[in-house]
């Protein structure tokens, strides 16, 4: 058992482990923290240090982008069921079924 619930297991409400709603919160929280720690970063003519924010911002992003596709994995499944979407997020109402 690799500690995390699959969104099928979830959904179904059997198993246990980490949500992937769960996993989503803290994909969406440490993105954000790495881009509010590099906000007004100074390279002071560092090379590395100029290139460093760039990587920081592109993985946050990254991250962020997993949470939303978790997110989605995850409501996905339950308004098909529901015929209705749970998790209000700006994504999500896009996908929202009528």
């Amino acid at each position: 058992m690799s500690g995390y619930a699959s969104i099928q297991v979830f959904v179904n409400g059997s198993g246990s482990g980490l949500s992937p709603l769960e996993v989503a919160a803290s994909l969406e929280s440490n993105a954000k923290a790495a881009l509010s720690g590099i906000a007004g970063l100074k390279d002071g003519g560092n090379i590395e240090l100029r290139e460093t924010p760039g990587d920081i911002k592109s993985q946050a992003h990254f991250g962020l982008y997993w949470a939303h596709k978790i997110r989605g994995g995850v409501e996905l499944p339950c308004s098909a069921v529901t015929k209705t979407v749970s998790i209000e997020t700006p994504r999500l109402r896009t996908f929202r079924m009528h």
